[in-house]
């Protein structure tokens, strides 16, 4: 598993995603998209 990190700009990839990571790093303006390969 690849972790992506992803800029506000992109907030609209993986969301759900996000709005997990966010959370833990209580970070809003910082979006992680993970890519499984």
């Amino acid at each position: 598993m690849k972790t992506i990190f992803i800029t506000g700009a992109s907030a609209g990839l993986g969301k759900a995603t996000a709005v997990t990571m966010s959370a833990n790093q209580k970070d809003a303006s910082v979006n992680f998209k993970v890519d499984v390969k």
